[in-house]
């Protein structure tokens, strides 16, 4: 088999797809049917929906801070600290991600860089789900039945 062909497999099904079998055509794309009595039904072609824990995880407000905001200004992180009234080891912290970025915080950024704080709460809650997503993994798909 030549590098980039597809490499067919039947696979039975698990979660709320139980019953049903499919073959993977490519890593995404799939064929999703029912098998009985030798016969293939109910045949689709679905996109495979990646587990949420396999996703890489989303861009760090710190990383998006430090590359599309203050490198492209040449503004250091002590500018940015002292232009929003904080020490310097909040920025880095936020830069460096072992700090999260918090409503006050977010609202010092969007007026020292005149964006909004919902852009930075965003960034900071795609994070923390990510980590939560993570975190309980299993616990999720139990409650949820």
């Amino acid at each position: 088999m030549k590098t980039g062909e597809a490499t067919w497999s039947q696979e039975k099904l698990k979660g709320d797809l139980a019953g049903l079998y499919s073959i993977r055509v490519n890593t995404q794309w799939r064929i999703v049917f029912a098998f009985e009595n030798g016969q293939a039904s109910g045949v689709r072609i679905t996109e495979v929906r990646p587990y949420p824990h396999r996703l890489p995880p989303p861009t760090r407000p710190g990383e998006v801070l430090e590359e599309e905001r203050l490198k492209p200004k040449g503004m250091s992180q002590t500018a940015l600290a002292e232009k929003m009234g904080l020490h310097v080891q909040v920025v880095n912290g936020i830069v460096q991600g072992r700090r999260v970025v918090t409503a006050k915080t977010a609202l010092l950024l969007a007026a020292a860089l005149k964006t909004t704080p919902q852009f930075w709460l965003n960034l900071q809650n795609a994070c923390d789900l990510w980590e939560a997503q993570k975190e309980l993994g299993d616990k999720i798909k139990t409650a949820s039945r």
